[in-house]
């Protein structure tokens, strides 16, 4: 018998997606760099290169969404995949890539009000892997339905 909870919203409610190249871990995108006895933090090698690399990717036409949303990601792990990764370090570069390629209007909170990450199953990739980027219109986990002005209800008044 197969216990498998599927949390997957139906393909049918999907407004958006595209496969990336698996990004570095959240710990490793930016350096931290000592100036006069305080840091600030640079955009590291590796995240120049990957952010480099995924405009290779094809990115579909899309309008901006500007409305909530739900991202839903998929870890793809490849024949190099560190499993000793915290599949919560692999949020913020996707979605950081959606706003920088005009995707989303923003990634506050305002627009984002779900995100989920799901370990795949290991593929024949080379590498690191993949991350499946899906995008969802929130109401699917909020339960609240824009109304015609594009605001969301906000209870009984």
């Amino acid at each position: 018998m197969d216990y498998t909870l599927n949390l997957r919203p139906p393909e049918a409610y999907c407004l958006w997606s595209i496969q990336l190249p698996l990004p570095p871990s959240q710990n490793q995108l930016w350096i931290p760099v000592a100036t006069r006895g305080r840091s600030r933090f640079v955009t590291s090698a590796e995240y120049k290169k990957w952010r480099t690399y995924i405009q290779l990717s094809e990115w579909k036409e899309a309008p901006i969404f500007n409305f909530p949303l739900g991202i839903v990601l998929t870890t793809k792990p490849g024949q190099e995949f560190p499993e000793s990764s915290d599949i919560d370090n692999f949020f913020k570069a996707p979605i950081d890539a959606l706003k920088r390629h005009f995707i989303i209007a923003d990634d506050n909170c305002k627009f984002i009000h779900y995100v989920s990450n799901t370990l795949g199953n290991a593929e024949d990739f080379t590498g690191q892997g993949m991350i499946q980027v899906e995008l969802y219109p929130a109401w699917l986990w909020t339960g609240r339905l824009p109304d015609q002005t594009g605001e969301l209800f906000q209870g009984s008044e």
